[in-house]
């Protein structure tokens, strides 16, 4: 039993550098906490916790997904989900709100930055119910 975990560790610490490197290609860290990539930024916005009057709909956020996001999430075969229209989004806002929310997307390598008003944006939109 002893010999087979020192070799599961030596894998281990074999594919080490070469999860660490598709993680830091796809946009992570290359760290992970909570098996989850870790962001390069420090993520400062946080979860409203009541929906703003006056809500905030889909057409008030329908442009960061436009700017932020369908360069890579536009529905290409083997590609992303698509996040070029209401329903597409819709269909995704729990895990558009985590990933905003841990500022994972955009990924951080991919160049694309969204600030902090845009990220609320989002949020407040999901909180309220990501009405169209």
């Amino acid at each position: 039993m002893r010999a087979l975990a020192a070799v599961a560790l030596a894998g281990a610490r074999a594919l080490g550098p070469l999860v660490g490197g598709l993680t830091l290609a796809c946009g992570g860290s290359g760290r992970f906490e909570g098996g989850k990539p870790t962001p390069f930024v420090q993520c400062t916005v946080e979860a409203p916790t009541a929906c703003p009057e006056p809500a905030t709909t889909y057409s008030d956020v329908a442009p960061v997904f436009q700017s932020r996001c369908v360069s890579c999430h536009y529905g290409v075969a083997n590609g992303p989900w698509p996040l070029t229209r209401y329903d597409d989004v819709a269909d995704w806002r729990d895990a558009i709100r985590d990933d905003v929310l841990d500022c994972s997307m955009p990924p951080p390598a991919s160049g694309i930055t969204m600030d902090d008003s845009e990220r609320l944006a989002i949020l407040n939109w999901v909180r309220c119910g990501g009405t169209e």
